[in-house]
């Protein structure tokens, strides 16, 4: 239904519509579509349209219907009131903390009342309330879009700080671990090498029991009585040195009878002088090797306690080597 507007006037007589009891005041539209009062419709000769000059059949002449102000006013003043509060409820739920049912609900309210306003109305004041509203939602909707993913990337950024923060304070534990493995190890190394060090010493330093003392075992010592006299000589024999190959017993034992049965015999002879007897020819002993001197004694145990100490060091430090850089 059509709506005259308090200013619409004729284009002919310039008198106002008025929506009375008398049809010559109503709007009526010929054929060409333009639309005059009745009074001056019926004036028209030939009834030719005014505006465009177009001819028109006089019984062709239609009246429009229109609605009655007061009642047109009364609806859209609620249709206005109506969307004025649906645009207030959508600014109020438009805040940060507003729940989330609030802002469901206000926006069912508002998508009901659009579907039930009529889609053919010629109202510009409407469609002006509709857009805004329709503005208003999409608003809301991508504000509240950007609100839950901000509480998302929050409570994201929360977690990984937490989470940071305990392989920090992982890491750090770890690294305190590594160094006090790395400090016990040092340490005990250096003990180790210390020790190894004094044994060296210990070994390189010369000892004064070397000079007196002899590895050989001692001479066994000669009777007395053994003396051997040259044949009719005053001298007699010198005694054999401990160092010459001992006397084959027996020898001995087997020429001990003649021995004394020559002495016998020679008795008289003992005080003879030398020159008057004739001498036998020296007895030749075998001497046996001389033992090793003490320089060279001490040289040979020397150089085999530090060979000793050598392969002990190294094998202590090949031990111990892969487990300073094996990783904890």
């Amino acid at each position: 239904m059509l709506v005259v507007h308090p200013a619409s006037r004729c284009d002919v007589c310039l008198d106002p519509y008025a929506i009375s009891s008398e049809p010559a005041s109503f709007p009526h539209a010929i054929t060409c579509g333009h639309i005059f009062c009745l009074t001056c419709l019926l004036s028209l000769s030939p009834s030719a349209c005014p505006l465009c000059r177009k001819f028109f059949q006089p019984d062709h002449i239609k009246k429009l219907h229109v609605a009655n102000s007061s009642e047109l006013d009364s609806e859209q003043d609620a249709t206005n009131a109506r969307s004025n509060l649906l645009l207030r409820r959508v600014a109020l739920v438009s805040g940060e903390d507003t729940p989330e049912a609030d802002v469901v609900q206000v926006l069912t309210e508002v998508q009901e009342w659009l579907r039930s306003q009529p889609r053919d109305s010629n109202s510009v004041s409407l469609f002006h309330i509709c857009q805004a509203l329709l503005h208003h939602i999409s608003t809301l909707q991508r504000y509240k879009a950007l609100q839950d993913h901000n509480e998302h990337a929050k409570a994201e950024y929360i977690r990984l700080r937490y989470q940071l923060r305990d392989v920090k304070q992982n890491a750090r534990a770890v690294k305190e671990s590594l160094l006090s493995r790395i400090q016990q190890i040092e340490s005990g190394h250096a003990k180790e090498l210390e020790d190894l060090h004094a044994q060296l010493e210990a070994l390189l330093e010369p000892k004064s029991g070397y000079h007196t003392g002899s590895p050989l075992p001692p001479p066994e010592p000669l009777p007395i009585d053994r003396t051997f006299a040259r044949p009719g000589g005053a001298v007699p024999y010198p005694a054999p040195s401990p160092r010459e190959t001992p006397i084959n017993t027996t020898h001995v034992n087997c020429n001990t009878h003649a021995s004394v049965s020559n002495q016998a015999e020679y008795s008289h002879k003992q005080f003879v002088p030398a020159s008057q007897t004739s001498k036998p020819p020296p007895v030749s002993h075998p001497r046996p090797p001389e033992p090793p001197s003490v320089e060279e004694r001490w040289a040979f145990t020397h150089f085999t306690d530090i060979t000793t100490l050598a392969i002990l060091v190294a094998c202590q430090y090949f031990i111990h080597f892969p487990t300073v850089n094996s990783p904890v």
